[in-house]
């Protein structure tokens, strides 16, 4: 939030020419209208937890979720 004002404080058209995006999504970023990239951190939690009892190596990777705020 800060940088995003200070960005147009300093005359940095944002969004127009600078965007500011966050990857935690949390309530404050969302009420602040920022735009984030979340992830569902319950479902990493438990494939965490699932891959440190597997036998066998596991690869997987959860996608983002995009919500346009208005910093980007």
């Amino acid at each position: 939030m800060l940088l995003a004002e200070a960005a147009r404080q300093s005359g940095l058209r944002c969004p127009e020419k600078v965007g500011v995006l966050t990857v935690m999504g949390t309530d404050l970023a969302t009420r602040a209208k920022l735009t984030c990239l979340r992830y569902d951190f319950r479902k990493m939690g438990h494939r965490a937890v699932a891959v440190l009892g597997a036998e066998n190596p596991i690869h997987e990777s959860l996608p983002p979720q995009l919500v346009p705020g208005e910093t980007t």
